[in-house]
């Protein structure tokens, strides 16, 4: 990800090709602001706030006989928070389950500071609870980038253009049907919107959440659903600020300064604006990296390191060589001594 560049690059020793087509930034909370790492998950009313959604999730799921999930007393189907498969929320009620790997005893309540529903303590994540036991979706996990075979695809779901492929996304419904849909997903830099191509149409998502109708006949039954915009952070991180602005930039966002900056003009969700006023790059890619003094070295010269790198590794070989040199003669002297 750019900021695992951006950390190499700060101890010196490297350089950065932030175009690379294997950079991607990193969607977990991207566009999330603030609120995603100072406030809480699930707020006093056990529902997941606006900067958490489709990261987080509220709904329970419930465990069959069988250790599969019980869709028909589960919560519906959702969205991995990379949208690159359909899952179910990690939520169950301890009282119903038995912990994995310890058959017949209960699965232990989640610690106090954890328990994120007010009078029910005993809602927790069934196996992933690295995120201060926030429930994320993530159970059951079945692609939309390549059909593995595990579910069936309905005549509904075909009809609303349900496809699987290296540019299919999932996509969650208004909540009227219990299943989410992978549905071919465009990131237009253009318009600085995502596309969703739903029952032959290309439907255009204007905002995040935005609800469109899906109509299909079904031999000679017309049919409607309706299909729920994800978050273009999330899908089409790239239309935020393409690579953080490399390190070498701030990322103003569109929402945040279209009504107080009249300079806005890109169509871009993000703009960046580079610390060097001459880079008119969309990631600041011509920006020269600099380090402030306090890291004890400050540099302008993008070649620098390069040169100080190889004139220490000349120095290195040329001591060596010497040392060589003055090992080699005492050990003939010594030899010529003994002889």
């Amino acid at each position: 990800s750019p900021l695992t560049l951006a950390y190499l690059e700060d101890s010196g020793w490297y350089r950065a090709n932030y175009r690379s087509e294997y950079v991607r930034i990193s969607t977990f909370g991207h566009g999330a602001g603030c609120d995603f790492v100072e406030g809480s998950c699930i707020n006093s009313r056990g529902k997941v706030p606006e900067p958490f959604k489709e990261q987080f999730c509220d709904t329970p799921i419930s465990i069959s006989t069988n250790g599969l999930i019980d869709p028909r007393n589960s919560g519906s189907q959702t969205c991995d928070p990379s949208h690159t498969q359909k899952t179910y929320c990690d939520l169950v009620n301890t009282n119903d389950l038995v912990a994995i790997g310890k058959k017949g005893s209960l699965l232990q309540a989640a610690p106090t500071q954890f328990q994120y529903f007010e009078g029910r303590p005993e809602l927790r994540p069934y196996t992933f609870t690295n995120a201060d036991y926030c429930p994320v979706p993530h159970l059951d996990p079945q692609s939309c980038l390549e059909h593995n075979g595990r579910s069936i695809v309905t005549n509904e779901q075909r009809l609303a253009g349900e496809v699987y492929g290296s540019d299919s996304r999932c996509v969650e419904t208004d909540g009227s049907r219990s299943y989410s849909l992978c549905l071919r997903t465009r990131c237009n830099a253009r318009l600085g919107m995502v596309q969703l191509t739903a029952g032959g149409q290309r439907k255009t998502c204007k905002y995040d959440g935005q609800v469109h109708e899906v109509l299909y006949d079904d031999d000679g039954d017309e049919g409607v659903l309706r299909i729920k915009c994800p978050k273009a952070a999330l899908v089409c991180p790239d239309l935020f600020c393409p690579a953080n602005c490399a390190g070498r930039g701030d990322c103003l966002y569109k929402k945040n300064m279209e009504d107080e900056d009249d300079d806005y003009d890109s169509p871009l969700l993000g703009q960046c604006v580079c610390d060097s006023e001459d880079d008119t790059s969309a990631g600041c890619y011509g920006t020269n990296l600099t380090f402030p003094a306090v890291y004890g070295y400050s540099y302008e010269n993008p070649n620098g390191a390069n040169k100080m790198l190889f004139m220490v590794i000349v120095g290195s070989l040329v001591a060596g060589l010497a040392l060589m040199f003055v090992v080699v003669r005492q050990w003939k002297a010594r030899r010529n001594v003994f002889m």
